[in-house]
């Protein structure tokens, strides 16, 4: 059964709004890559509580490299906002900076 994500911090819309866009261009929006988008909006509401806009210091301070992390899981956060995977217009998620 596909485990149904909830977002929740100041992006949610925004991470939501980006899913949607996707599907409808007719790309598959997988659970890893719904569960990496949650990690970001859980990473956006533990560390830039009320930031309604992706800022290159946030998405690259959620880019890094976890202590102990490993680097294929810093280059799965990658992948979903990664412009070549999403072919999305510049104008389509505020604030994203890839």
């Amino acid at each position: 059964m596909k485990k149904a994500y909830t977002y929740s911090s100041s992006i949610a819309d925004d991470i939501r709004s980006f899913i949607a866009f996707r599907r409808a261009l007719g790309y598959a929006v997988s659970p890893s890559q719904e569960c990496i988008l949650s990690n970001l909006d859980r990473y956006c509401l533990e560390n830039h509580p009320g930031e309604a806009v992706i800022s290159k210091d946030m998405f690259t301070g959620w880019m890094k490299r976890r202590e102990g992390g490993k680097e294929k899981l810093q280059l799965q956060r990658q992948a979903p906002c990664h412009k070549r995977a999403c072919k999305m217009p510049e104008d389509a998620w505020k604030g994203c900076i890839c």
